[in-house]
């Protein structure tokens, strides 16, 4: 019987309860002008498209390697495997390095359970790291469920971010060819202008992960280690040091690279980094949509409407 009533509940809570909770609809969520989004001179920020997954890969770890002050990574779920390894394995040495590193995983769907526990013991217990779970599961607050942290998203410094769709998993990075390939796409981000860093993008999501980082739905992924554990992340840490070593040997085109990202980058004329909003139940999602110019191919890429979610397949459903 106390089970019975437990699944009504919880069905109640995490199902029935967003067919009649209606979101917050507000300034920003509603139909606006574009021109806020729109720059004609140059933003400082250039742009490096990842499209190949083996980039993306480097990129990561290059950035990593790079970093001389500070680390936010925030991502929906990560898969044991190589790229995890490399990862991980750079976080601890740029945390070795003095850089101050912040790991922000869903708080369900991280996958840092089991073999991969050891993971949260080696962060928990290294001083320059720290990792927490957004909204991690609670079987007394079902409507908590599905707010899910959906992110992709990497902060260096003041200068580099990654953003993308890749989660931190093989599949997102192996050849293409391969059955258990995912075709995706990062955009690396590259501040070129650090003496104004206010016209760049990348202040702006720095603050959107710190709002992620510093609320209440973000929780510590262990408080306190047990003399136990603690000692466990100390011979993590060391085994995932040793592990790079031999990624290194095995994979050497993915570590200790020169790489001259401006080069290869483009520039842009501005960036607005656009979120969903930080609440539970029902969020209202934005969309950008091209002008009929821009998707029937006339000479001008520009968009001209941001709307909301509700008005968006009316207005596709009208072109």
């Amino acid at each position: 019987m106390t089970l019975t009533i437990y699944l009504v509940y919880a069905l109640i809570f995490s199902v029935s309860i967003f067919r009649v909770y209606e979101p917050i609809v507000n300034a920003e969520t509603s139909e606006q002008s574009i021109d806020r989004f729109w720059g004609e001179e140059s933003s400082g920020d250039d742009v490096v498209l990842l499209d190949d997954g083996h980039h993306a890969a480097i990129a990561r770890i290059n950035l990593i390697e790079q970093a001389k002050n500070s680390i936010q990574i925030a991502y929906y779920t990560v898969q044991k495997g190589v790229i995890a390894d490399a990862i991980f394995s750079s976080i601890i040495g740029a945390a070795d390095r003095g850089v101050e590193v912040e790991v922000l995983l869903d708080g369900i769907f991280h996958n840092l359970r089991g073999s991969m526990k050891d993971i949260v013991y080696a962060f928990t217990q290294h001083p320059n790291i720290e990792l927490k779970y957004y909204e991690p599961l609670n079987l007394l607050t079902p409507w908590t469920w599905n707010n899910r942290l959906h992110d992709k998203l990497m902060i260096i410094d003041q200068e580099y971010a990654i953003i993308g769709g890749r989660n931190l998993a093989d599949k997102y990075f192996i050849q293409e060819k391969s059955e258990d390939a995912v075709k995706d796409r990062d955009v690396l981000i590259m501040n070129t202008n650090q003496q104004s860093s206010d016209i760049s993008v990348i202040p702006q999501m720095k603050t959107y992960f710190a709002a992620l980082w510093d609320h209440d739905f973000s929780k510590p992924a262990i408080k306190k280690l047990s003399k136990r554990q603690e000692q466990k992340g100390e011979n993590h840490a060391i085994q995932l040091l040793a592990d790079r070593n031999q990624l290194a040997i095995d994979f050497p085109h993915m570590f200790n690279q020169e790489i001259n990202w401006e080069e290869l980058s483009i520039p842009t004329n501005k960036i607005s980094f656009i979120h969903n909003p930080i609440q539970r139940m029902n969020n209202v999602k934005v969309h950008i949509i091209p002008s009929k110019k821009a998707l029937f191919g006339a000479n001008s890429s520009r968009v001209d409407t941001v709307l909301s979610r509700d008005n968006m397949l009316s207005f596709l459903h009208n072109i």
